[in-house]
């Protein structure tokens, strides 16, 4: 399974970094994703759900018929018991932030509601990378004020300032955080502490 986990990680580059040219293989792509996205082993698991928020940003026209199916498995992959518990964290950190991508990116088929249950999941902090990245636009969002921020901004700056509390990624000996290890980026930070 972890040389299963590999091969579809590099499918996700494929489609992340394709262009439009790798729209061609996103429907078998989501297919196996969603048939990988509840496997026994995280790191397909998480390979599979990271994957989904690609195809969701990435994925072109082709991954609107398949947005329902993929926010129930991912859904489902969230709501599993266990599912923030070890190693089952970083999986379940990208399922979180693939239905993220979801709500931004094929807003007009997902249900305006979905948005709002999931901040109620953030911030997230397993998967650090995933964690800086899902924090920093939840930033965006409100530097810019814009729609999401305008309907959900007390619980996005709620969130932030949950996530800026944790010491994720602090190092002791230097009394800093370490960039690679926090759950928020220094730009964030910085925004949530000018809040």
């Amino acid at each position: 399974a972890p040389l299963n986990a590999v091969g579809l990680f590099f499918y996700d580059d494929i489609i992340e970094y394709g262009g439009n040219g790798a729209h061609e293989f996103v429907e078998k792509g989501i297919q196996h994703m969603l048939r990988c996205a509840d496997s026994d082993n995280y790191l397909l698991r998480q390979a599979a759900c990271y994957g989904l928020g690609v195809s969701a940003e990435h994925g072109g026209p082709v991954v609107d018929q398949f947005v329902q199916p993929v926010l129930s498995k991912l859904l489902e992959v969230i709501k599993a018991p266990e599912s923030r518990k070890g190693t089952n964290g970083s999986a379940t950190d990208n399922a979180i932030s693939a239905v993220y991508k979801l709500c931004l990116h094929r807003s007009a088929i997902v249900p305006k509601t979905v948005l709002g249950e999931l901040l109620s999941l953030l911030p997230i902090d397993s998967d650090r990378l995933e964690a800086r990245i899902v924090h920093y636009r939840l930033m965006r969002h409100l530097a810019q004020n814009d729609d999401i921020a305008k309907e959900y901004g007390e619980t996005m700056r709620n969130v932030l300032r949950k996530a800026a509390a944790s010491t994720k990624g602090f190092n002791q000996s230097k009394q800093e955080y370490d960039e690679d290890d926090s759950i928020l980026t220094v730009q964030t930070r910085s925004f949530v502490q000018s809040m």
